[in-house]
């Protein structure tokens, strides 16, 4: 379901990106999961979204929203789940396209200019 489309807007995203070094930390962020292990990707959840001190709930807390209470919470499982499976393959999925996507698009981007 939104698997598919995933990578393609990554490479899109990535086409469109101007700064070298904005892409590579794209790059890095979206890739490096393929290469980890499940145990670290839930980790790195944990970390970003814990109730306590997570960085996401701070983010939230200061802008004057309350907290998300993701792991205490089971409807919150399935999402997390889809989620953290969408990252996994987002990046190593949008490698096949993005070499692959400047022939395509090339014709519709000399129009646009």
């Amino acid at each position: 379901m939104l698997f598919f489309p995933a990578p393609i807007l990554l490479a899109l995203l990535l086409n469109e990106a101007r700064l070298k070094t904005v892409r590579n930390v794209v790059q890095t962020i979206m890739y490096a999961p393929h290469f980890i292990s499940w145990v670290i990707i839930v980790f790195i959840t944990m970390t970003l979204f814990s109730s306590q001190d997570g960085v996401i709930n701070q983010w939230l807390m200061s802008a004057g929203f309350g907290k998300i209470e993701l792991f205490t919470k089971a409807e919150w499982l399935r999402p997390m789940w889809l989620l953290q499976n969408i990252w996994q393959g987002m990046g190593w999925g949008s490698i096949y396209i993005w070499p692959r996507w400047p022939p395509l698009i090339l014709p519709y981007m000399k129009r646009r200019r």
